[in-house]
């Protein structure tokens, strides 16, 4: 996963639980 800052960081982390870490991609 690529995050530009560290809130997206944990937004990643939350998505990627539910799988929609590949929408935010």
């Amino acid at each position: 996963m690529i995050t530009r800052s560290p809130a997206q960081g944990s937004a990643y982390k939350d998505l990627g639980r539910n799988g929609q870490n590949r929408a935010i991609t």
